[in-house]
């Protein structure tokens, strides 16, 4: 409503907002460059890659190990020591 007429309700009145309304679309997930610049700029000890589907994530581990990070894709049930 707010972005089709420029107004809202708000307990039961409808009230005209008069600034610019803008959308912008972004998404809840970070992509793989986005993970990996992440990865790279925070520099961690180890990674472990466990959001997502095997092949994903497994892949995306071996991709941190050429690049020389100590990383980790467990497969479901697996047990990880974290000290």
């Amino acid at each position: 409503m707010l972005m089709d007429k420029g107004e809202i309700v708000i307990k039961g009145k409808r009230i005209k907002i008069r600034n610019k309304v803008h959308y912008f679309d972004f998404s809840a997930h970070a992509g793989r460059s986005d993970l990996y610049r992440f990865v790279k700029e925070s520099s961690p000890q180890s990674v472990i890659c466990v959001h997502g589907d095997s092949n994903n994530t497994s892949d995306f581990s071996e991709n941190l190990k050429l690049e020389g990070f100590d990383s980790y894709a467990p497969k479901v049930g697996d047990k990880i020591r974290i000290s």
